[in-house]
C-alpha cells in the first residue's frame, strides 16, 4: 500500500462510511422534566449521537402535575454513548 493512495475522510464522509459499515445501536431513555421545560431545547442539547428524537411526551396521573415525562429514542454507534446521554439528561 502506498501512502499516496490513502485519502483522509472529512467528517461527513466518515459518518457516511460508519453508517454503511458499522452497526448502530438504538436505546430509549425516559426522563421527567418540569412542564415549563422546552423539549426541543433538551433534544438539541444531546450530542455525539447519530440521531435523537422525541417519541413520547406524557403528562398523565402518574406524573406530578407540574411535570412531564419525555421519552427519547437515541441512535448511536457505541452503547457507552447511552450512559453519557443519560448522565446529561439527569443533570437537567
Amino acid at each position: 500500500m502506498k501512502i499516496s493512495n490513502i485519502r483522509i475522510l472529512d467528517d461527513i464522509d466518515l459518518l457516511n462510511w460508519k453508517l454503511n459499515n458499522e452497526s448502530t445501536k438504538i436505546n430509549s431513555i425516559n426522563c421527567i422534566f418540569p412542564k415549563k421545560a422546552n423539549e426541543k431545547t433538551i433534544e438539541n442539547s444531546i450530542e455525539d449521537v447519530i440521531e435523537v428524537k422525541i417519541t413520547y411526551i406524557y403528562t398523565g396521573h402518574q406524573i406530578p402535575e407540574d411535570s412531564m415525562s419525555i421519552t427519547f429514542e437515541i441512535h448511536a454507534f457505541d452503547k457507552n454513548t447511552f450512559k453519557s446521554v443519560e448522565k446529561l439528561l439527569t443533570g437537567f
